[in-house]
């Protein structure tokens, strides 16, 4: 019946945490092996329940028939292995400068992922944490821009057209800047600098896929 189902469950369940442990045993030893500082871990997972625990969505979020162990648990584990073999911290290896050459093709892609699903606390939690490894902050100021604009609520637009303006000083931000800039003044009833930044964006990027659509936009103006 039901109970048996749950039962059945909650074993596999309990299972699952016990690979995911020997999993995380397992990575550990290949940190060390390797020369890694294998403390950054714990700090991967002190992110990931920082991101968590501001998740404004209503998703529910179940402890007891979670496959994975809860992340402090995970964490606290990684650090106490970390220190039982470099009590010391004289693990200094990070890679930190190639894992950001590797990642910044790819970080914009994926925080317009995030961005789309329109979990802006979450999203702000995610932005103050990359903005850490001091990488093309253009970007990321573009990205709070974005969340605030998307947000909508009251002195956001405003706010946005200060990131995005933060963005250009800077440099770095994608051509949709100039979009988003240009809906920005739309919306605040700024026509004249609104029609501006939508022409750069067809400028910078005749060929976009909304092209035809922001065209439209500029024929609507007087």
């Amino acid at each position: 019946g039901s109970v048996a189902s749950l039962i059945a469950i909650a074993q596999q369940s309990a299972y699952s945490r016990d690979q995911e442990r020997e999993a995380d045993q397992y990575g550990h030893q290949i940190l060390v092996e390797h020369g890694y500082d294998s403390r950054q871990a714990a700090v991967l997972w002190d992110q990931l329940i920082e991101e968590r625990y501001t998740d404004d969505s209503d998703e529910p979020k179940s402890l007891f028939l979670s496959t994975h162990p809860m992340p402090e648990d995970r964490s606290l584990a990684l650090l106490e292995m970390a220190e039982s073999i470099d009590p010391d911290g004289k693990r200094k290896k990070t890679n930190a400068k190639q894992f950001h050459a590797v990642m910044q093709p790819l970080r914009t892609s994926f925080l317009w992922d995030e961005l789309h699903l329109r979990r802006y606390e979450q999203f702000e939690t995610l932005l103050s944490l990359v903005a850490k490894s001091k990488q093309n902050p253009g970007a990321l100021y573009f990205f709070r821009g974005e969340l605030e604009r998307l947000r909508n609520d009251a002195g956001d637009m405003n706010s946005a057209l200060d990131w995005y303006n933060k963005a250009l000083q800077v440099g770095g931000a994608p051509a949709e800047i100039h979009r988003s800039l240009g809906q920005t003044h739309q919306k605040l009833g700024a026509d004249d600098a609104a029609k501006a930044a939508f022409q750069k964006y067809l400028d910078l990027n005749p060929s976009a896929k909304d092209a035809m659509m922001i065209r439209h936009i500029l024929g609507t103006f007087s």
